[in-house]
């Protein structure tokens, strides 16, 4: 798609535009605090930065209770313009408050504009938008958050009931076996429920077993009841699949039945 440059006269309305030309020399002020930010103390902090997010978060919250955004993203365009910055003519509202004070291209306006989107979403005050960020392990990992798909959502959930139903299994599930090694002892602790055993599966399957670890940790136990949950969801996915590939031969042959009888 072409970008698109806005070179055009901006009409507003009388009640519009010193609400507009307010904001634009506020966003304008934010903008020399980024250049600062930016050449003298990013290798320091992030905490300027995440002050500068909330501001441009508190700005575009203001613009759009005073009904003045459309007016005020075509005065930021005009200009972002004069910057050869190029901009979309269908650029979201909030990216054009984004790119306008940060003066960035698509890639890093992206990242802060899904930092604001999932504070939104999430009823985030403008004023605690630093605390979040802090809270949620910094901008990308809430960019990443915010960025999934509903079907990335519908998975982790489903692996993280099954992780749930792993856990229950295991403390109902009567021992198969129980044994001993000689001169060798298991230590729980941290939290870890079960000891694990090192064994060598034979061609036929069986399992050789042939000592035990003596120090389980908890990493360990959560990797293997999840590999254990991923498998269930693996197998009953592959049975669902089968089940659907046999009603469909069957309704293929019902209806190659009618085709003969008629």
């Amino acid at each position: 798609m072409l970008a698109y440059k806005f070179k055009r006269e901006i009409i507003m309305t009388a009640n519009n535009t010193q609400t507009v030309s307010n904001i634009i020399n506020t966003a304008d002020k934010i903008f020399g605090e980024r250049e600062r930010f930016e050449t003298v103390t990013l290798a320091k902090t992030n905490e300027e930065l995440y002050g500068i997010l909330s501001k441009v978060y508190t700005l575009y919250n203001d613009a759009e209770s005073k009904e003045c955004m459309k007016d005020t993203v075509l005065q930021m365009k005009d200009k972002l313009a004069g910057r050869e910055m190029q901009v979309q003519k269908n650029t979201p509202a909030l990216t054009v408050f984004v790119r306008y004070i940060f003066n960035c291209d698509r890639k890093r306006a992206y990242k802060y504009v899904q930092v604001i989107k999932s504070a939104i979403q999430k009823n985030v005050d403008p004023t605690l938008l630093e605390n979040y960020i802090n809270e949620n392990n910094g901008i990308e990992k809430i960019k990443t958050e915010h960025t999934k798909t509903e079907k990335q959502l519908d998975k982790e959930k489903l692996l993280e009931e099954t992780i749930e139903e792993v856990k229950d299994s295991l403390h109902k599930k009567p021992a198969v076996k129980t044994l001993k090694f000689e001169d060798e002892n298991v230590a729980l602790s941290d939290g870890v429920e079960y000891a694990f055993v090192i064994a060598r599966v034979k061609v036929n399957g069986e399992l050789e077993l042939l000592r035990s670890i003596p120090k389980p940790t908890l990493s360990m136990q959560n990797s293997a009841i999840k590999s254990i949950a991923q498998s269930i969801i693996k197998a009953n996915s592959e049975e669902s699949a089968n089940e659907e590939e046999a009603a469909l031969e069957q309704t293929r042959q019902e209806a190659a039945g009618r085709m003969k009888a008629a």
